[in-house]
Formats: C-alpha cells, sequence, structure tokens
C-alpha cells in the first residue's frame, strides 16, 4: 500500500478545492511567494533610481549598498511575518481535518524543503491524524521522518502509535507556548528598520547641512540599536539553528547556559557598537557647532617686523644676486 506521504502521482493541485484548509495553504503560498518577488523587485527599483540620481556617492556611505538590499529584503519578511501571525488565528479556527489539508497541501506543494523543514511538517500532519484518531495515517507520517530529529512530541507520537489505546491525550501533542501578540514586534521592527536606514547616511552630509548635534547623536543612536537588534536575533537563530533536530516549529526554549551566552555576546555587541559609533560620538562630545571659535593674535614688537624685513631683503638678495648678475656697480 502507497504511503499517502510519499506519493509522487499525486496531484496535490486536485486534493479537496473546497477544504477550507486548501484554501488558507494556497492563500499563504501566495503571500510568501508576492513578497520574494516585490523584495526584488523593489531592490531592482530603488538600486536603479538611486544610481540615476548618484544619491550613493552624494549623501550615503559606502555600506549603504548593502544595508540597503537588507533593508528592503527584511521589510518585506516583517510584513510576511505580521500576515503569518493573523494566519495562525485563522488556523486555529479549523476543524483537525482542515488543518490536516492545510499541512498536507504544503508538504506537496513545497518541493524545495529542507531536511528540519520536512520533519516538522511530517510531525503537524502526523499530530493531525492523532487528533482525529487516525493511528495508521499517523505511524505513515511518522515513518518518513529523517535524520536524527528528536523532539518531546515526536516520542509521545512514537508511544501512542505502539500502544493500545485508542486516541491520544491532547495535552501530550498541544503547543505549550501562547502565540504572542504581533502587536509586540511592531516597536521592535521599527527601530529596527530605522536604524538601519540611518546606517546609510553619511553622518558628514549631515553635518554640511546644518543638521543639530543632538540630531546626529539620535542618528548615531539609532544606529547603535539596529546592530544590537542584528547581533540578537542572529545570535538567537544561531542557537536555533544549534537545537533546531529537538525542536518542533516554535516549540523552542533557550537553556540557562545559552541565555548567558546569548547575554555576553549582546553586552560585547553593545560596547562595540557604542564606542566604534563616529555619530555618536560627535553628538556626544562637548563641542557646540554655535560656539564661536575666536582667534588668537600674538603681539609684534617693532623690532621683530624689522627683523624679518631684514630677512626679507637678506633673502632677496641670496635669491636674485647670482654671481654678480646682477651687480650694477
Amino acid at each position: 500500500m502507497t504511503n499517502m506521504f510519499d506519493d509522487d502521482t499525486i496531484n496535490i493541485d486536485e486534493y479537496k478545492p473546497d477544504s477550507k484548509g486548501v484554501e488558507l495553504a494556497k492563500k499563504a503560498i501566495f503571500t510568501i511567494r508576492f513578497c520574494r518577488i516585490a523584495a526584488v523587485a523593489n531592490i531592482v527599483l530603488v538600486y536603479f533610481i538611486f544610481i540615476r540620481e548618484n544619491i550613493f556617492e552624494t549623501y550615503l556611505s559606502v555600506l549603504a549598498y548593502i544595508i540597503l538590499g537588507l533593508l528592503i529584503s527584511l521589510f518585506w519578511y516583517q510584513v510576511n511575518f505580521f500576515i503569518n501571525s493573523s494566519k495562525r488565528k485563522l488556523i486555529n479556527k479549523l476543524t483537525d481535518e482542515e488543518k490536516f489539508d492545510y499541512n498536507y497541501y504544503v508538504f506537496y506543494k513545497r518541493k524545495s524543503k529542507g531536511t528540519w523543514d520536512r520533519n516538522n511538517i511530517l510531525v503537524a500532519m502526523a499530530i493531525n491524524c492523532a487528533m482525529m484518531g487516525r493511528k495508521d495515517k499517523c505511524r505513515e507520517a511518522i515513518s518518513l521522518v529523517t535524520y536524527d530529529y528528536e523532539p518531546e512530541v515526536l516520542k509521545s507520537l512514537k508511544e501512542w502509535v505502539d500502544s493500545d489505546v485508542p486516541s491520544i491525550e491532547k495535552e501530550k501533542v498541544a503547543s505549550k507556548n501562547k502565540h504572542t501578540n504581533i502587536l509586540r514586534a511592531l516597536p521592535l521592527f521599527i527601530v529596527w528598520d530605522l536604524g538601519l536606514l540611518a546606517e546609510c547616511i553619511d553622518y558628514h552630509v549631515l553635518i554640511d547641512m546644518g543638521l543639530p548635534q543632538k540630531a546626529i547623536g539620535a542618528i548615531g543612536f539609532l544606529q547603535c540599536l539596529a546592530l544590537v537588534i542584528t547581533a540578537m536575533l542572529a545570535a538567537v537563530l544561531v542557537a536555533l539553528f544549534n537545537g533546531r533536530n529537538k525542536t518542533f516549529i516554535n516549540r523552542f526554549s533557550i537553556g540557562k547556559a545559552v541565555k548567558i551566552t546569548l547575554g555576553i555576546v549582546i553586552v560585547i555587541i553593545s560596547m562595540f557598537a557604542v564606542f566604534t559609533n563616529s555619530a555618536l560620538d560627535y553628538g556626544l562630545s562637548t563641542y557646540n557647532d554655535e560656539e564661536e571659535i575666536e582667534p588668537v593674535y600674538e603681539e609684534q614688537t617693532q623690532d621683530d617686523n624689522a627683523d624679518d624685513s631684514d630677512d626679507y631683503y637678506s633673502d632677496y638678495e641670496n635669491d636674485y644676486d647670482i654671481d654678480g648678475y646682477y651687480d650694477y656697480t
């Protein structure tokens, strides 16, 4: 009998077109593709306009070429993040069978999946089957899980499949993490975006434009925050990557040792950002661009002027009285 999760003959586009789960999956896949295409198109458009108007050499720093591409990609990732966060609420309203349809359609539609991503979807479908009491289909999904992928929920599923219990306890497979409010991430994203945008600006140009010293210091502070946030999220992703085979989707918990390591890394990056940021250093300096610097003149005596005159006359003679050429005596 063919495993329904490893069927090369299936035409997934014809799978339950009227299912709410399939309908929501199609929208989710379209959103991801749209955000990727929009990101690439925006990068090309921005670079074309900025290069044509010579904005890079006039107002922006050298790193702006890289940062702008990163910033535009990050913006569309954030758009996709908020859409997916809203989508989770719709998924929670689906029945177990509709949730299975959602995951089943995504599983076959996204052919270029990594091993960890593939294992996640297989376990998600196994959970859906377990909640519907379909032990045979749950076993088929589990049998395709590869590598050393061993999250706690997979262990619970294997125990249930090998047992004589007809239904699984919901507490063993339910998510223990509460979904965070997506609005809490909004301030972080705004500061992050503004900081990266400020990193593109050459602060020397702002000084020449007459921008107040405190404003330039504020721009430097935003740059520091952007660097710290980037380092913090990168460190979290590294920790997640290292423990990915013990993790199911978003059920990731950071151990105490990892938290201490992340804290040390963030402190080091913060100190580096503060002490190496020229705009912030300028903004915090005691120099005030509104103060006038009065020139200092040294008093010269009449004898000093006389000596200078004699020196000048002596130099004049040395320069032009060569071999008596200008000697008319």
